[in-house]
């Protein structure tokens, strides 16, 4: 009796495990928030927008009405999880499973990276920014380095995603980048799209792109293998970060305050980034530092 009891027991936690793992889909019931080994959420929060699909940023996991348009699919977003290798090794640890065999033999030591492949040191806000080096569309090299002693602001770009159209069909992204460069500062759009993956162009189809959307950034800088995003823990497209002339990031989230995919918030909503840049160029902190980014995953 204790037996078929523990069995019946067994299998409905592995059924609840198997549930919790889903995300996507389309209602709330099927986007469960997951913890992951240290912690924190393993999912990403799905913004709703004006084309169905999804939208994926933030720590909590709630399913939307609409989204990041038909290219923003489930599996594109990876059903928008962030950290499921570490869930996962965390269930197999917790699970007391079975050693394979071997697996107590000396293994060799792996073999150390390239230096180029090297990651960079996390972004932490009110600390130095972690440096890179990314070569433009036109195949000049920048450093963060290169922009010392000037403002400069990072913008992650996707110019698929939905939620960036918002920014920039309706005018409000490259009416920043002139507002701000006129004064000086350095604005940086960045680019981490794997090849093959949404948002991801090149040569003169990506020329092409740019001129088309009319922006003032200072440069478009592509980060194909994603170890600058990665760094800066940029999670949306777009996902902004604001770093003074000293070299401190002082600003990390979102562009503003209203997570939508439609242009008629933009006037309602309060602008972070123009608020930031406000302050640091008046020489006074920023109030606030730190918000979560809106919009679609980035497709590393």
């Amino acid at each position: 009796m204790t037996k078929v009891i523990g069995t019946i027991v067994c299998s409905f936690l592995s059924a609840t495990v198997l549930v919790l793992l889903g995300c996507g889909g389309g209602g709330a019931g099927n986007a469960p928030a997951l913890a992951s080994a240290g912690g924190e959420s393993a999912a990403t929060r799905l913004v709703s927008g004006d084309q169905g699909g999804y939208c994926c940023s933030g720590d909590a996991a709630q399913a939307g009405t609409g989204g990041c348009g038909e290219a923003e699919t489930e599996a594109d977003a990876g059903h928008c999880m962030v950290n499921v290798s570490d869930s996962e090794s965390a269930v197999a640890e917790e699970s007391g499973g079975k050693k394979e065999e071997g697996a107590d033999a000396p293994q060799p030591a792996p073999a150390p990276a390239a230096p180029s492949d090297a990651a960079p040191e996390k972004a932490t806000i009110n600390k130095a920014a972690p440096a890179f080096t990314l070569t433009d569309h036109t195949g000049k090299a920048h450093t963060l380095a290169d922009y010392k002693g000037k403002t400069v602001v990072l913008e992650w770009i996707n110019y698929d995603c939905p939620i960036v159209r918002k920014h920039y069909d309706g005018g409000n992204m490259q009416a920043l980048q002139k507002k701000y460069t006129e004064k000086g500062v350095v604005w940086l759009c960045v680019n981490s799209s794997a090849k093959g993956k949404q948002g991801y162009f090149e040569g003169d189809k990506l020329k092409e792109r740019i001129e088309k959307e009319k922006g003032s950034q200072t440069a478009y800088l592509l980060d194909t293998k994603g170890a600058v995003g990665r760094a800066y823990g940029a999670k949306a497209t777009p996902h902004m970060y604001v770093i003074t002339a000293e070299g401190v990031l002082v600003y990390m989230g979102a562009i503003d305050s209203i997570p939508s995919g439609k242009k008629e918030d933009i006037a309602k909503a309060t602008n972070y980034v123009d608020a930031a840049l406000t302050a640091v160029l008046a020489g006074k902190p920023v109030e606030k530092q730190v918000t979560e980014a809106y919009g679609c995953a980035v497709k590393y």
